[in-house]
């Protein structure tokens, strides 16, 4: 074993290094806002629902979704959602190209991983938060 060790001791300082860098980007509490208010029935039928102070429709989280919606919002959103990495490069190029030739965005290359950051860090959209989002 410590052969092993010594022999790749370097990928493990890389890794360390990354893995210690990855713990300290991460804010502590990535989602602090208001949620809307839900008013349901005991059999779980929503009754009423009020915005949230900011002005923003947020649901309390639910331990599922219904399939159909899920599809759904995948395909709108992220097609390709189980066979990037978490970005995709094509769907990157592509907006960046459309939006270059139309001088103005008017195509965004996201994916859902990357909405769910760009959300938990409250920054501005432009193409280095981008850079920083990948």
């Amino acid at each position: 074993m410590k052969k092993l060790l010594f022999k790749h001791k370097i990928k493990l300082s890389v890794l360390t290094i990354l893995l210690v860098w990855y713990a300290v980007c991460l804010p502590e509490k990535l989602f602090d806002v208001p949620y809307s208010t839900v008013i349901e029935s005991k059999d779980g039928r929503l009754l009423d629902a009020h915005i949230a102070k900011d002005e923003q429709w947020r649901f309390p989280a639910v331990d599922s979704v219904p399939y159909r919606y899920k599809q759904s919002l995948l395909q709108y959103e992220d097609a390709h959602f189980y066979s990037h990495p978490g970005f995709n490069p094509v769907s990157i190029g592509k907006a960046l190209a459309d939006n270059i030739s139309a001088g103005k965005v008017v195509r965004g290359g996201s994916t859902i991983t990357q909405q769910v950051i760009r959300l938990a860090r409250k920054k501005d959209r432009n193409y280095y938060e981008k850079f920083i989002e990948l």
